[in-house]
């Protein structure tokens, strides 16, 4: 009993530092992409959260960037949910996305 007991901590653990691991090389990725000066905030949501990352599949992600800069135009707040991603060739999938954005009069002439 106190094996199987171990096993289930064992999982849980490395569930939810696989979760923060995923979560956090995201951001740095994001991070670089958008040119941002602070790491974006990064949550991947459902649980169990290894069988999502070895199926590719996760269920909802949230996203929030501040001083962003996406197609040249720069962002500066975002918050976006995203559901049904998935990996596909080099990159990812979603199957829908809702969100805001702010971007400044100043900005939006500028690009």
């Amino acid at each position: 009993m106190g094996g199987v007991a171990l096993v289930l901590i064992a999982l849980a653990v490395a569930d939810v530092t696989s979760r923060q691991v995923v979560q956090r090389l995201t951001a740095d990725r994001m991070q670089d992409q958008l040119h941002t000066a602070a790491r974006p905030t990064v949550h991947l949501d459902g649980t169990p959260f290894l069988t999502q990352l070895i199926s590719g599949r996760l269920s909802r992600v949230r996203v929030d960037v501040v001083g962003a800069t996406a197609c040249k135009v720069r962002i500066s707040h975002a918050e976006a949910v995203l559901t049904g991603v998935r990996r596909k060739s080099g990159g990812v999938a979603v199957s829908s996305m809702s969100g805001d954005a702010l971007i400044s009069y100043g900005d939006l002439s500028a690009a």
